[in-house]
C-alpha cells in the first residue's frame, strides 16, 4: 500500500512540477496553413485542418531578411481563400509565413514554412496559376 502511494505521489509530482515549468506548453496550437509557394507576388496555400473551432481568416507576415522581422502584411477574412497577391511587393526579395485565425479560445496558431518569391520558385508540381 505503501509503495502504490509514493509511485502515485510520485507521478502527480512530476506533473505538477511539468506543467508549473511548461505551462505554454499544454496548450494545444492551431495548425498552419500548408504553405505551397511563392510565384512573384502571389502566395498560395493549403487550408488547415482545424478541429477546435471555426478558421475565420488568415494573417500573412512578411519581411526583407529570413531572421526578421516580421510585420503583418495582410489578414485575410474569407476562411476559404487560398491566395493573396501582395500588390505593394515592387519586386523585392520578401520572406512570408502565415498564421490560421480560428475561434479557438486561448490557441495560438503554429507558423507555416517560411517561403520567399526568388526564383525558382517553390515546388515544382505548385500551380499559383490554379485559382
Amino acid at each position: 500500500m505503501t509503495m502504490n502511494l509514493l509511485r502515485i505521489n510520485f507521478w502527480f509530482s512530476l506533473f505538477l512540477t511539468f506543467t508549473l515549468i511548461f505551462p505554454d506548453k499544454l496548450v494545444a496550437q492551431i495548425p498552419a496553413p500548408d504553405f505551397r509557394c511563392v510565384k512573384g507576388d502571389t502566395l498560395l496555400w493549403d487550408l488547415p485542418t482545424v478541429t477546435c473551432g471555426n478558421i475565420t481568416g488568415f494573417r500573412i507576415f512578411s519581411s526583407q531578411s529570413f531572421s526578421g522581422p516580421y510585420q503583418l502584411l495582410a489578414t485575410v477574412t474569407n476562411p476559404t481563400q487560398t491566395t493573396f497577391r501582395n500588390l505593394n511587393g515592387g519586386g523585392n526579395r520578401l520572406y512570408y509565413y502565415l498564421e490560421t485565425i480560428a475561434n479557438c479560445g486561448a490557441q495560438t496558431s503554429r507558423r507555416s514554412d517560411t517561403l520567399d518569391n526568388e526564383i525558382p520558385y517553390a515546388h515544382a508540381n505548385c500551380n499559383c496559376e490554379r485559382h
